[in-house]
């Protein structure tokens, strides 16, 4: 019986003890956990980068097959952060358009991009309750 109290392993018995709270715990995974963080971030920044890639992309291809590709390019700043956007009215000039019909056109393709960019999320989701929380998620990892 003595050996037997002598040779017991209870409760873990050599097994070593790590207390979460501990900070030699905390500094051996904090770097590694910040790196996962970074990494999850950046696939989803290129997610959200390939998905509106895809939706520019079908856009652009349906004003090529309607015989607007000049208007495609005119108007692609619009609908991205791009500081190559010219003024309206120097843009209404360049293409042979009133200031109203570039307006008008400028809305169109923004109306467009946006339903796309909807329908896309749609199929990527489980309900349609979900696609607005899905933009915003969209939305926050392109601001970070």
């Amino acid at each position: 019986m003595a050996w037997r109290d002598e040779n017991s392993q209870r409760r873990g018995g050599i097994a070593r003890v790590i207390s979460i709270d501990d900070e030699e715990f905390e500094r051996r995974f904090q770097d590694r956990l910040a790196v996962e963080s970074d990494a999850e971030r950046q696939f989803e920044k290129e997610w959200v980068e390939a998905l509106l890639g895809r939706v520019l992309r079908d856009l652009r291809h349906d004003y090529e097959m309607a015989g607007k590709l000049e208007l495609y390019h005119a108007l692609h700043p619009f609908l991205t952060a791009s500081q190559d956007r010219i003024p309206l009215a120097e843009l209404a000039a360049s293409l042979g358009l009133s200031l109203s019909a570039v307006k008008m056109s400028v809305h169109r393709i923004r109306k467009q991009y946006a339903k796309r960019v909807r329908q896309e999320v749609a199929a990527t989701v489980d309900s349609p309750a979900e696609v607005d929380g899905e933009l915003a998620k969209m939305i926050a990892v392109l601001q970070c």
